[in-house]
């Protein structure tokens, strides 16, 4: 059990540097993949992102890891405009900045 304690204290800086850098990378990004200007991402414009033929791997994963954490974000604020489902408008940008602080002091 001490090798894994090990393990995880290790592995943790490593990892809040990859969420800080999801975080980054889609906030930068954000005003780009919201194509239709409503303050949210959908599922299909991040899979328009996706698609881009200039998407680096690292980019991709990034954008893979919305998609499969999706519902979960959207729900990190009740920003969405008269809708039952968090995730039915997207995401907001308030919604990745709250999620990511989230994970990041969950994971301290």
């Amino acid at each position: 059990m001490f090798e894994l304690d090990a393990l995880l204290v290790e592995a943790k800086p490593k990892a809040d540097k990859v969420l800080a850098d999801v975080c980054q990378f889609v906030l930068e990004s954000f005003d780009k993949f919201d194509l239709n200007k409503d303050g949210f991402l959908s599922r299909e414009e991040i899979e328009i992102a996706l698609r881009a033929p200039d998407r680096t791997v690292k980019q991709a994963a990034f954008l893979q890891f919305l998609l499969v954490r999706m519902n979960e974000i959207a729900a990190a604020v009740d920003d969405q405009p008269d809708s039952e489902d968090a995730s039915e408008s997207g995401i907001s940008s308030l919604d990745l900045r709250t999620y990511f602080a989230h994970l990041l002091e969950k994971q301290d």
